[in-house]
């Protein structure tokens, strides 16, 4: 009996010495830049064919989306959005969010509010 208690001992301090918690905080972040990087490439790739630029301000608008897990207004992204960049304007943002839609990553949702929300729709699971 003693010795399964110092062999559980044992290795409950082994895990935590070989999977600190910041090396699962990193590598959730390694994934969750990883799962980025391949929507910002999908944006990037369905701007081009539209002949439209990927502005800073649509960049900006697309990092601070896929940045949260919530679902959002245009009115509160445009809020969040504007205490990075006060110069970016609440039609640039609808407009931006419609693009998302269009191209696969966003999908409008009507939660029964009178308003229209908007979540992920590339890669992530509801």
């Amino acid at each position: 009996m003693k010795g399964n208690l110092i062999d559980n001992a044992v290795r409950e301090n082994l895990l935590k010495f070989v999977i600190p918690e910041d090396y699962v905080l990193l590598w959730d972040t390694y994934f969750l830049f990883s799962a980025m990087e391949k929507e910002r490439k999908i944006f990037r790739e369905f701007l081009k064919r539209r002949n439209l630029k990927l502005t800073r301000q649509r960049e900006e608008i697309l990092d601070a989306f896929l940045s949260t897990d919530r679902h959002l207004t245009v009115e509160d992204l445009y809020y969040i959005l504007r205490k990075k960049n006060p110069t970016i304007g609440h039609s640039t943002v609808f407009r931006t969010l419609k693009l998302l839609c269009e191209s696969g990553l966003a999908r409008e949702v009507d939660l029964g509010e009178r308003k229209k929300y908007y979540e992920h729709k590339y890669g992530h699971q509801h």
